[in-house]
């Protein structure tokens, strides 16, 4: 799978929180590495184009969960 590529690159505070929360999720739910990753591949590009270490809306849907 290609690697999500950010919107913008804004502000990385909090970027490998928000990996490490989505990969932790993933093994919580028993999914496979590789989907945990994913999903903390995503996350992380969400969360680079935002300014501050919290301030995003995750879409579920959009990232099928």
């Amino acid at each position: 799978m290609p690697p999500v590529k950010a919107t913008a690159v804004v502000d990385p505070t909090g970027c490998g929180d928000a990996y490490r929360g989505a990969l932790l999720y993933g093994l919580e739910q028993g999914w496979a590495l590789a989907r945990c990753a994913e999903l903390g591949n995503r996350l992380g590009s969400l969360k680079i184009a935002q300014r501050g270490p919290q301030n995003y809306a995750v879409n579920t849907k959009a990232l099928g969960l």
